[in-house]
């Protein structure tokens, strides 16, 4: 579950990054805020939601790759847990343990995430509870569906949702300039302005390592200026007279980073902005390259999945296969230790049988055939298939074998035992080092240590580590690293 996660959060880093790379090239010098904003909103979005779609699609001819790499060799409650990455050396103490380099940085590298993502939680927190105490400290009256709140604090005027904050006496406005500031926050209350950068905020918490989602706030935040600038400062006159407030009220005072602000220190930008000639409405074009961007990201980052795929599989689903498709001609290469007919028997499926991609891919993997090949010593063995669709729901199959090379046991490792000596449960197994790689041996082995009434038969989990150093070109070593959990007498 960590790992998809972290796979989650580095696709969405990934789409962030390019919706905000299209947006600084191509977007952010035109004049079509209401545009923009959609744009930068959009990309927030789809950078979230895009990673975790899924896309059911039946492809007239599908390529399914085996998940089989050799290391889950066991089935049922024998079935380890695969290692992620491959132990260089296992290092070990009198007992066996084992210490995997890649866990010590894996669980760094989630403690660092969950620490940086818990300091943003709390600054989030703390700028909420500023603007709650800021309402609660200080009077307020109501204009329509408006809460004016008045400070005195030597801050521009800023709002948050329908509340208005405005320092009346705040370098000694008139009237007039007063009721600008003031129709400016309304405005940014009434386009929920204030709901965009608390959106910007949350997602800043997951992704809080993303240098792009300080770029997206801030264009978010001019955005904003930009729109609402536009509609308050007019033509000719007003206009003038409007960026003459702007530069009145230029300030370096920090408004609340929560809230929407009449001032900050981007006048000179929007003052450009209000001056410059308005972009030609042809280029509204740009924005249609959300629709590319947004498919190439779904074909490049979602799960794209036959249904049948999409199915929970188990050996028991051999006889209740929930969509039938019907075998065709099959096909095997790659396979020289063993004929197409025997292969063709431990598969049990033959033309016009019923099956399902699931099912297939089980019998390749977790079944009869796997274990013929790794009873004698081909761990690396592994099977990918594709298919044909033909009329009247027929597929014929293409599977493809790769047998590797043969194994021989290496060293074999206990972890996990505590009171049981090594010696003990080593005098179970029915192996040694030197051995051809057997799966049935291992699994017997798993049984006889089981019936020592010591251990949890269902966490005893063998799991084999290529020896790469001491692999000959002949044959390759394999270690066995038992890991057992004892029974609390």
């Amino acid at each position: 579950m960590v790992r998809i996660f972290i796979n989650y959060l580095i696709e969405s880093s990934l789409c962030m990054l390019i919706f905000m790379a299209v947006y600084r090239l191509l977007i952010a010098q035109l004049t079509h805020f209401f545009w923009m904003r959609f744009y930068l909103l959009c990309s927030l979005a789809f950078s979230v939601v895009l990673p975790l779609v899924i896309l059911p699609v039946q492809w007239q001819t599908a390529f399914v790759p085996s998940i089989h790499f050799g290391w889950n060799i066991f089935p049922g409650s024998l079935m380890p847990q695969a290692p992620d990455t491959i132990a260089i050396s296992p290092l070990s103490d009198s007992s066996g343990l084992q210490i995997n380099l890649w866990h010590v940085v894996f669980i760094v590298a989630s403690a660092f995430y969950i620490a940086g993502a818990t300091y943003k939680a709390i600054n989030l927190f703390r700028k909420l509870k500023k603007i709650r105490d800021l309402i609660s400290s200080n009077a307020s009256t109501k204009e329509g569906s408006y809460r004016i709140i008045s400070f005195r604090a030597e801050v521009p005027a800023f709002s948050f949702f329908n509340y208005i904050f405005i320092n009346q006496d705040y370098r000694g406005l008139g009237s007039r300039d007063l009721q600008t500031v003031k129709d400016h926050e309304i405005l940014h209350a009434k386009q929920l302005h204030t709901a965009d950068i608390l959106l910007a905020e949350l997602a800043s918490v997951i992704f809080w390592f993303n240098p792009m989602m300080n770029y997206f706030t801030r264009s978010l935040r001019d955005v904003h200026e930009y729109i609402i600038d536009e509609k308050i400062a007019g033509l000719g006159e007003t206009k003038r007279s409007y960026a003459k407030l702007l530069l009145n009220l230029a300030t370096g005072s920090k408004v609340f980073d929560l809230a929407v602000g009449f001032t900050d220190r981007h006048i000179k930008r929007r003052i450009e902005m209000i001056s410059r000639t308005r972009t030609s409405p042809f280029y509204k074009l740009v924005f249609a390259l959300l629709i590319p961007l947004t498919s190439g990201m779904l074909l490049s980052f979602s799960w794209i999945r036959s249904p049948d795929t999409m199915e929970q599989h188990s050996p028991q689903h051999k006889s209740g296969i929930i969509q039938h498709k019907i075998a065709g001609k099959i096909t095997w290469t790659g396979n020289h230790l063993f004929t197409a007919d025997t292969l063709n028997k431990l598969l049990g499926i033959k033309t016009g049988d019923l099956f399902s991609f699931d099912d297939l891919n089980y019998r390749l993997t977790g079944g009869n055939i796997s274990t013929l090949y790794m009873d004698n010593g081909y761990v690396f063995y592994k099977a990918d298939f594709s298919t044909d669709l033909k009329p009247d729901n027929v597929y014929d199959l293409d599977i493809k074998i790769y047998e590797g090379v043969q194994a021989l046991i290496g060293k074999i490792y206990i972890k996990g035992n505590k009171t049981v000596p090594t010696a003990d449960i080593l005098k179970r197994i029915s192996f040694k080092s030197g051995d051809l790689f057997s799966k049935t041996k291992i699994i017997k082995s798993v049984e006889a240590i089981a019936a020592m009434g010591h251990f949890d038969p269902d966490r005893i989990i063998p799991t084999p580590l290529p020896d790469l150093e001491k692999s000959q070109d002949e044959f390759a070593t394999v270690d066995l690293v038992f890991e057992v959990t004892e029974i609390k007498q």
